[in-house]
């Protein structure tokens, strides 16, 4: 009797190890899917990010240089016609 109990015993313990194995790859597995969404999705957002802001730097580039243009050239009434539909007073 009592070698029949060790055996069942040696038996619930390798199925527990071989449970606790099998859960602690699928959570391993888990972990690393949600590692690599995070990544993902920060690159992502790194990336739109720094589309956003050459589009920005792009556009004030783009503005100054029409400033740069049009102050010299204040009388002009292409330029005041630009400038105030940006909202902005002529000399500004």
């Amino acid at each position: 009797m009592e070698n029949n109990d060790g055996a069942a015993a040696a038996g619930i313990a390798r199925l527990a190890a071989e449970l606790s194995n099998a859960a602690t790859g699928e959570f391993k597995t888990r972990l690393d899917n949600v590692s690599n969404t995070w990544l993902l999705t920060t690159v992502a957002k790194l990336d739109h990010a720094a589309a956003d802001d050459s589009m920005d730097t792009a556009s004030a580039s783009r503005e100054l240089l029409a400033r740069d243009r049009c102050i010299p050239n204040i009388e002009s009434p292409r330029c005041m016609i630009q400038l105030r539909n940006r909202g902005q007073q002529p000399g500004i």
